[in-house]
């Protein structure tokens, strides 16, 4: 990716939005068909406003404003070791993802959940931190085929 840095950063913050949409689509399918313990929006929004009401869209912001800056991060990444190639850059998306996803997981799991305010979100099983690790993944495998595709299109 021979890319000036602003470009980098510009092509992984429209990346990591279509990777926070992909990741928010997968979460909300398992939420529908599983549980609504796992619906990733609604347990952001409400941990910050302490009520499920409008927490999907205060959630789902939130999370498309990270996606932007997780997938600048990632593709500043990407672009400094120069696996920017296909299938190396959806590799090296999957390995962060999988990295993020655990971090992400393991704080869901002994920390966030002990103390949300919405008692629904108050317990994380090992269940929901695998939906969560699966979703990140999935985030860092659409970050870097965009991101790849976007250096494609600027080039």
């Amino acid at each position: 990716m021979d890319l000036s840095i602003l470009s980098v950063c510009l092509i992984g913050a429209v990346a990591g939005l279509i990777g926070a949409a992909a990741m928010n689509g997968f979460m909300r399918l398992v939420s529908s068909r599983f549980s609504q313990r796992v619906d990733m929006t609604i347990a952001v929004g409400s941990l910050l406003t302490g009520r499920v009401d409008n927490a999907r869209m205060i959630g789902t912001l939130i999370h498309a404003g990270s996606g932007v800056v997780f997938g600048a991060v990632y593709l500043l990444l990407f672009s400094l070791t120069g696996l920017v190639r296909l299938p190396e850059i959806l590799m090296l998306g999957l390995g962060i993802g999988f990295v993020h996803g655990l971090v992400v997981s393991y704080g869901l799991m002994f920390v966030v959940s002990e103390r949300h305010p919405v008692e629904q979100f108050r317990t994380a099983t090992i269940e929901i931190g695998l939906i969560h690790l699966v979703g990140h993944v999935l985030f860092g495998l659409t970050v870097g085929l965009a991101g790849w595709l976007g250096a494609v299109l600027v080039n």
